[in-house]
């Protein structure tokens, strides 16, 4: 075997050894060492061969080894290797001055080869990755997570995983990392294909390649660039293939894996992994829209009509009479008697449940009571998962199985026909729909009233003895809502890094807002002598604010779009403007002094430059001024004329149809991909929905006081008492905790079908050896 391994031929060692010798032989054979030693020398067929005779990653890895893999890379001397030695020298000389900034340093040992010690490089590499990750994967390889911990129970903790000393294991996931930021996509491939989490392992590999790819194009490595960024389609094409695949086989179990958090991962979801990397493709499939559909309606059917839901919004006693996301796989008017059929039908079987296991089922649905009301479409993925283990479990007939499925869906449903007006009620106003209408409505509200203070209130009460009137006060506490509300929506996120990078269009527009708004106020305040410069902000506040209602234009698939194409259109005005300033400004100071051969510096004349020019531009040519200006027989008038020739020629024929000419680029290239883009932007907005409070302003800082009372009130109770425990964080419809159990089984269902589309997918795309 080792000779084999020499000569890099895994086909002679399998055809030629493994399957002439025995088991007995096989057992023998120390195939735990020779993996080590293909991971070495990163020999993919080897090591596809040694795990398919059983050897396992957990049992053989271990830190010293993992550091050892990345220690042999780095002294390997290519271009890659290079490039990750490089890194670790910098994040070592970046960690190493954080500490002395903060005090003594104690000497290092460092190895001798590169100057990085072998215990730390874990540790760098965990600093690599959550650099190249911008902040969302923290936690790989820190130092309490790779210390041994005995105490610790693997069955509850379930990142870091643990062996039962206490010891950290190691898995496929760790050497999926280390294929990834050495750059062996056949490894990488490998190691997914055989690991866990498919999907999520996938969209991470194509967001470390994504980062990779940046680093390339800022370091100018342009052909590096190209192969890393095709490196990270290839790993989203293999999320989305599984996506699809699991869609195809079953839509709840699938739309569950989306939500549900990865301890591996930063307790991550796939969903957010795949938004925070710009998946545009994966965001557009249909499980994911699917998901953000049930989302945005919340308790309610997909299908309900939108003058049902305005209707209900004016007369909330009406909301009963609306269909609820609980009956939706059953006609409403007919589920009572399909439950007493079903009821009679168990009756009269002659297969009787145990009580034991009638008892297992109830104790599920008592379990899925515990996550939050709000959150309808996980406690249903949830339940299903959860009945569907029970089942499975007990040894007893197809029969028996089928009959306590449908007692338990009996059960659920018979639960859910008796909702009270209250629960209703908060079903309906939890959405992330009617929460959108409500601050649809109450924005218009606001701008009425600010179009009010600015047209009548702000002229009449200019004078500083007159007091402001009570609209603008309101308006004042109005705006300071809307702040708090930003202010809460940005200490969502784990850490700054992530806080900066994760600002949108609109989130760095509504901080342009604030500021503006905060001048007004203080200039109304302290300075109101400067009446006109308090009018001029005021109405440049007023006009950004109608403009930030086209927000609420993202959820519609027809609006959205087109939103987004106009945001995408200001680059190119961007570069007009910096073409046309360098024209106007080489027009408008000749012109300027052809006309005039005596004025002086000033003000005017700086203005004259610039604006003469530009009102030209749209057809305002001022002939009379230049003849009144300039004598008709002088050689000043011909040029100036000739002058203004060529540059209406310039600008309106030459620069407003390559303006134009740019705009439909813009346009054909935004609309063969514009939907993908909303469907990207659609996740955004109806999470910022769903966390949202269900009251509008101005009657929001009702629910912020009462979550700050809650907030401090855990701190203080935290800090004084020691038993105090900190909040279990509960499910929802974004995200999904799970145990132990139901993440082996939601593993084994994303594993079960990562098989089946690889097979498909190597008779589709067949190896160029195999053919």
């Amino acid at each position: 075997v080792v000779l084999a391994m020499s000569w890099d031929r895994a086909d002679i060692a399998e055809s030629e050894i493994f399957s002439a010798i025995s088991e007995s032989q096989l057992r023998e054979l120390n195939m735990n060492r020779l993996f080590i030693k293909a991971l070495m020398y990163q020999q993919k067929g080897f090591i596809e061969l040694f795990m398919d005779y059983g050897v396992s990653a957990v049992n053989v890895l271990n830190r010293e080894r993992m550091e050892r893999l990345y220690l042999k890379f780095i002294t390997q001397g290519t271009q890659q290797s290079e490039r990750l030695l490089a890194r670790l020298i910098q994040t070592r000389d970046n960690m190493e001055s954080c500490k002395c900034s903060g005090g003594a340093q104690k000497p290092h040992k460092f190895s001798m080869s590169c100057g990085i010690e072998e215990k730390e490089i874990l540790l760098l590499i965990g600093r690599i990755i959550k650099t190249l990750t911008n902040d969302v994967l923290d936690n790989i390889y820190t130092e309490a997570y790779l210390t041994d911990n005995p105490s610790a129970d693997p069955t509850k903790d379930l990142y870091p995983p643990r062996k039962r000393d206490g010891s950290r294991k190691f898995n496929l996931q760790d050497l999926f990392i280390w294929a990834i930021l050495c750059h062996n996509m056949e490894l990488a491939v490998l190691f997914w294909k055989n690991g866990k989490n498919q999907i999520s392992t996938a969209l991470i590999g194509r967001l470390l390649l994504q980062h990779m790819a940046e680093d390339a194009d800022s370091n100018d490595e342009m052909e590096l660039k190209s192969v890393f960024e095709a490196d990270s389609q290839r790993f989203e094409e293999l999320a989305l293939g599984v996506l699809a695949k699991c869609y195809e086989r079953n839509r709840d179990i699938t739309k569950a894996v989306l939500i549900r958090e990865l301890p591996m991962w930063n307790s991550q979801t796939p969903l957010a992994i795949a938004e925070g990397s710009q998946c545009l493709d994966f965001m557009h499939h249909s499980s994911v829209q699917d998901l953000l559909t049930m989302i945005w309606m919340g308790g309610m059917v997909t299908n309900t009509a939108t003058w049902r839901i305005i209707t209900c919004l004016f007369l909330p006693f009406l909301t009963p009479f609306l269909i609820f996301k609980t009956h939706r796989k059953f006609n409403y008017m007919h589920i009572h008697e399909w439950c007493k059929q079903e009821r009679s039908k168990l009756n009269q079987s002659t297969v009787s449940l145990d009580n034991q296991e009638k008892a297992r089922l109830i104790n599920v649905l008592e379990d899925v009571q515990v996550v939050d009301k709000s959150a309808v479409n996980t406690r249903e993925y949830l339940e299903t998962i959860m009945v569907d283990e029970v089942v499975e479990s007990l040894e007893v007939s197809l029969k028996t199985r089928q009959q306590m499925r449908m007692e338990s869906l009996y059960q659920k449903r018979q639960g859910f026909m008796n909702l009270s007006f209250l629960s209703c009620l908060q079903l309906f106003f939890m959405s992330p729909l009617v929460k959108c209408i409500l601050n649809c409505l109450s924005t218009l509200m606001f701008l009425s009233m600010l179009s009010y203070i600015v047209l009548v209130e702000l002229g009449q009460r200019c004078d500083p003895s007159k007091p402001l009137h009570w609209t603008e006060w309101f308006i004042f506490m109005w705006v300071l809502q809307f702040m708090a509300e930003e202010v809460r929506q940005f200490s969502h996120f784990r850490s700054l890094t992530t806080k900066l990078n994760g600002m949108s269009y609109w989130d760095k527009f509504d901080l342009l807002l604030c500021s503006l708004f905060i001048t007004c106020v203080v200039m109304r305040l302290f300075f109101p002598r400067l009446c006109d410069w308090v009018q001029c902000v005021y109405a440049v506040t007023l006009a950004l604010f109608f403009l930030r209602f086209m927000q609420f234009y993202y959820v519609h698939h027809t609006l959205g779009p087109k939103v987004l194409m106009i945001i995408e259109m200001f680059s190119d005005v961007v570069f007009f403007v910096a073409i046309l300033v360098v024209i106007m400004l080489a027009f408008g100071v000749a012109s300027l002094s052809l006309r005039d051969e005596s004025q002086k510096l000033s003000g005017a004349m700086i203005k004259n430059m610039i604006t003469i020019p530009y009102w030209q531009m749209y057809g305002e040519l001022s002939l009379e001024d230049i003849e009144k200006e300039v004598d008709n027989n002088s050689v000043r008038y011909v040029v100036t004329l000739i002058m203004l020739g060529i540059y209406m020629l310039g600008t309106n024929v030459l620069l407003l149809n390559l303006l134009i000419a740019m705009f439909g680029n813009t346009f054909d290239r935004m609309q063969t991909s514009s939907f993908k883009y909303w469907s990207y932007i659609r996740h955004d907005f109806i999470k910022e929905y769903y966390y949202r409070p269900w009251l509008p302003p101005p009657v929001i800082f009702i629910i912020h006081i009462m979550r700050l009372s809650q907030l401090v009130y855990y701190k203080v109770l935290r800090r004084h008492c020691c038993k105090a425990e900190p909040r279990a964080r509960k499910s929802d419809d974004f995200a999904m905790r799970l145990d132990l159990t139901y993440h082996l089984r939601l593993q084994a269902f994303e594993k079960q079908v990562t098989d089946s589309y690889m097979k498909e997918f190597c008779v589709l795309h067949p190896h160029p050896e195999q053919e």
